[in-house]
């Protein structure tokens, strides 16, 4: 089974690898971002206070939410740019479970989100489930919407995989993969902390 490409042990592997890239891209919109200046002097640059909407005590709401639009929003975003939001699936079930909430309803929402369990888009966000959201300092979990060009991914090498045999291991079949990337905030301004508890 391993020596065949299409293997679940490759298969799996080719998922962990992608699981890498989500938590490289995860930590880069939180974590700090290194700016260069005209004199070629690098520095870190945090995500600023005004991009971080605190809890209240409280987990994933309507109002956060609206509040990370209006955020992006107000960064002079172009309209037709697309906005994203990173969310677990404890925070959409906050999100359900909240009285009044239009997200459950299907005249707002481009899936029947009763039915099939999850949100499509809503409010302008492309929801994006994902259980491997960081924790704040605070122990509260750290939703995220950004907009596309808030977040840059740059691919050195594709995931690339072999399967081959080790001659120097009496001839064991390898199942080897490899990819080249990094990650950076590119516009602090198009990228909202939400933290939630």
């Amino acid at each position: 089974m391993l020596s065949d490409p299409g293997s679940e042990y490759m298969t799996a592997g080719v998922w962990a690898m992608g699981r890498t890239m989500d938590d490289l891209i995860l930590e880069a919109m939180t974590g700090n971002a290194t700016s260069v200046s005209s004199a070629d002097a690098a520095s870190s640059v945090a995500l600023p206070s005004a991009q971080k909407i605190v809890h209240g005590s409280a987990g994933m709401t309507m109002a956060k939410l609206r509040t990370a639009r209006k955020i992006l929003r107000e960064a002079d975003i172009d309209p037709d740019e697309e906005l994203y939001l990173a969310i677990s699936g404890d925070k959409m079930d906050d999100l359900f479970a909240e009285s009044g909430t239009p997200i459950i309803n299907f005249d707002y929402n481009d899936k029947k989100p009763m039915v099939s369990g999850t949100i499509g888009s809503f409010f302008g966000f492309n929801f994006i489930h994902t259980e491997r959201l960081n924790n704040d300092g605070d122990g509260n979990q750290q939703v995220l919407a950004w907009a596309k060009s808030g977040v840059g991914l740059s691919v050195g090498q594709n995931i690339e995989t072999k399967i081959s045999e080790r001659p120097d291991k009496n001839y064991s079949v390898q199942a080897y993969a490899q990819m080249s990337l990094g990650a950076v905030r590119v516009q602090d301004n198009h990228v909202i902390e939400i933290a939630c508890t």
